[in-house]
């Protein structure tokens, strides 16, 4: 087959169909990949959590590390969280490092310490405890906290699956003065 100008074309039925597929390969990348980030971002992601301040809901032995559902979307876009949610937060200290805690008292409310101290907890702050109390570094130890340092509420267990349960709100009544 030869062009207009008499040169010789060379036809390959592959390279158009390369092109189509790197094409629609790129199309479904730069759809799918931001959605995909955003719902990581403001949805649901995953989570592992360490560590023993959570014992007995969260890595009720000392060998378990478990995988977590994280609900974004309750505290990023809703900013919704309540008494009693355990919680995924920035460390007040070092906010490259991740808390998992539960959300014993939001502003306004008077909460008495393990110490036997009592706090009012400050607009914008909140009071923050592991639920085991022995091991946790908490509220207890640097005082109340912002509440924009919260990043997600935890929904569920997912890994291992004999562990597989949904975490529930349990409400620390004792604790609010």
């Amino acid at each position: 087959m030869r062009d207009e100008h008499g040169r010789n074309i060379k036809r390959t039925k592959h390279l158009g169909f390369e092109r189509r597929m790197a094409a629609r390969t790129a199309r479904v990348a730069l759809t799918y990949i931001p959605i995909g980030l955003a719902f990581n971002a403001l949805v649901l992601s995953f989570g592992r959590v360490e560590g023993r301040s959570m014992q007995p809901t969260l890595n009720p032995s000392d060998t378990d590390r478990e995988l977590v559902l994280l609900d974004k979307f309750s505290v990023q876009v809703a900013h919704r969280v309540a008494r009693g949610d355990v919680i995924v937060l920035k460390s007040p200290s070092d906010p490259s490092e991740l808390l998992t805690k539960r959300l014993i008292a939001i502003e306004g409310d008077w909460v008495e310490g393990r110490s036997g101290r009592r706090v009012v907890v400050p607009a914008g702050k909140c009071w923050i405890e592991g639920d085991n109390g022995e091991l946790s570094d908490d509220s207890n130890s640097f005082g109340c906290v912002p509440m924009a340092l919260i990043e997600a509420r935890v929904a569920a267990v997912v890994w291992p699956l004999n562990h597989l349960r949904v975490i529930r709100n349990q409400y620390p009544e004792n604790r609010i003065i």
